[in-house]
C-alpha cells in the first residue's frame, strides 16, 4: 500500500509596500547609488528587532 505524502501549505503573506521620504538636518555626501546604503542600514534595524541576541 503506498501511501499519499502530505500536502504542505504555507502561511497567508501579507505584504505592505511604504515610501519613506526622508529630509537631513545637515549637508551630507551620500553615494551615487544610495540604495545599498538604505538597504543595509534598514536590513540592520530589522534584524535588532527580530534578533534581540547576537544571530
Amino acid at each position: 500500500m503506498v501511501m499519499a505524502e502530505p500536502k504542505l501549505t504555507l502561511p497567508a503573506l501579507h505584504v505592505l509596500r511604504i515610501r519613506v521620504t526622508l529630509r537631513l538636518a545637515a549637508p551630507v555626501r551620500l553615494p551615487s547609488f544610495k540604495g545599498a546604503l538604505f538597504c543595509s542600514g534598514l536590513g540592520y534595524a530589522l534584524q535588532r528587532i527580530a534578533c534581540p541576541q547576537q544571530c
